[in-house]
């Protein structure tokens, strides 16, 4: 019921997370995986584990949501004695701040590059749907397929735009090593 050992890197996030790692001090700031929604005390890991939880990779951010803030992966295993009977947990504690942090930018990217690519495409096809109406107009049919034509080169420019970034990124990242 009390926490007997923490190793230096845990010790050092303690002071930077008041009250992680301590029953008898409250968190005040601890959200679920989302970053978002505030985490439920009894859905705070240390308390789970002191009440004999096991668990695997909980995502728990650390901090208010205006300031620097930490997200931690953190597993539960129990420890047994040698007559199998319960000997207390370890709480295994992992910075994955580096990693949600481009998890995010990633989401946003695929939100910002799918909205580009979705009011061109959106256009192109509206486009060559009034053509196909406009048959028997000859010239509404050509301005209609103008259109879409022009559209389908903004979103072949995107895509080639995107690509381009990506490699440069990959380039820039590979020279950095």
């Amino acid at each position: 019921g009390k926490v007997s050992v923490v190793n230096e890197a845990l010790g050092r996030f303690q002071d930077t997370i008041p009250g992680f790692g301590f029953r008898s001090r409250e968190i005040e700031h601890a959200y679920r995986a989302d970053g978002v929604t505030p985490l439920p005390r009894e859905e705070r890991p240390l308390l789970r584990a002191l009440a004999g939880e096991v668990f695997e990779n909980q995502v728990v951010w650390f901090g208010h949501p205006d300031e620097r803030r930490h997200a931690m992966s953190i597993t539960v295993r129990r420890m047994h004695d040698a007559e199998g009977a319960d000997a207390g947990a370890v709480l295994i504690a992992r910075d994955v701040t580096p990693e949600m942090t481009a998890m995010r930018a990633r989401d946003r990217l695929v939100a910002s590059v799918s909205h580009e690519l979705r009011t061109p495409l959106t256009s192109v096809l509206g486009y060559l749907d009034l053509a196909l109406d406009t048959l028997d107009d000859p010239e509404q049919a050509r301005h209609s397929l103008e259109i879409a034509a022009r559209n389908g080169e903004r979103l072949l420019e995107i895509v080639s735009d995107s690509l381009s970034a990506s490699r440069a990124s990959r380039l820039s990242t590979a020279m950095s090593y």
